[in-house]
């Protein structure tokens, strides 16, 4: 898929710009643990979004 991406006119796989300057300092963020924990609740949720559909 990346390739066929890269083909593309103005496509682009450099994700620099995605970074956000307000996340540079490690110790303000969250623990691995809490946004792992965040993500299993998300998915969760959607799962059982979908299934009652």
């Amino acid at each position: 898929m990346t390739r066929g991406l890269t083909k593309r006119d103005k496509a682009s796989v450099d994700t620099l710009w995605f970074r956000d300057e307000a996340l540079s300092d490690p110790d303000s963020l969250q623990a691995l643990e809490v946004i792992a924990q965040e993500i299993v609740e998300d998915l969760e949720a959607e799962l059982k979004q979908s299934v009652r559909r």
